[in-house]
């Protein structure tokens, strides 16, 4: 009987996956943070391009854990309010 074959080369490692969602967890922990400061237009455009950063993060996620089999997150936040 044959044991597992070799590790596919293009796959990530499990510290790429790990490292991706320690960043992911410190961007909503920072994202949290500033939704409950005071209301600003420097406060919303900052919490627009971190929830653009967020998905990025989210579909990068998913594809590498897609590719390694692992299971994939879903992204079930939603953005913040446009701008008045």
């Amino acid at each position: 009987m044959k044991g597992p074959g070799p590790p596919d080369p293009g796959a990530p490692g499990p510290s790429v996956t790990a490292g991706l969602d320690d960043a992911l967890a410190n961007l909503e922990g920072a994202m949290s943070t500033l939704e409950r400061s005071k209301p600003s237009r420097a406060r919303d455009g900052a919490l627009r391009q971190m929830a653009v950063t967020r998905a990025r993060l989210v579909e990068a996620l998913a594809l590498l854990r897609g590719r390694t089999g692992t299971p994939q997150m879903v992204d079930d936040r939603t953005p913040p309010p446009p701008p008045p």
